[in-house]
């Protein structure tokens, strides 16, 4: 007899706040040398988008709209940052897929603009 999927029932969604100062907390508890990626991140986030409300759960950002729900979520692990488009399948037209891995972002890359390493691509 097959297993019987479990749900998700006892996870919550983040609580919405119209105030960041959870996420710059969450800025501070970040890698030394990712803080300037995940706070110009967030800049850009918060210029693009107006009328945002944030939460911090499960050791991670998001962004939302009141009527959209969490648009943009934010992972941040040892030595990388992921930017996260929730729905982004739902996308009017949708993103291009991709043929190949994109170059890696090092550490001292800069987001926005930055110069790129030159590290070979994955066909």
């Amino acid at each position: 007899m097959p297993k019987a999927i479990k749900g998700n029932a006892r996870r919550k969604p983040p609580e919405p706040s119209a105030n960041h100062s959870d996420i710059d907390g969450w800025f501070r508890r970040q890698m030394p040398h990712l803080q300037p990626i995940v706070e110009r991140l967030d800049e850009s986030i918060r210029a693009t988008i107006p009328g945002l409300y944030y939460a911090v759960k499960w050791k991670r950002p998001y962004y939302g709209l009141p009527e959209l729900g969490w648009v943009i979520e934010l992972a941040s692990y040892d030595v990388s940052v992921n930017v996260v488009f929730l729905g982004g399948a739902d996308f009017d037209p949708p993103p291009p897929l991709g043929t190949r891995r994109p170059d890696p972002v090092r550490q001292g890359d800069h987001c926005g603009g930055g110069a790129t390493t030159g590290a070979p691509s994955v066909d």
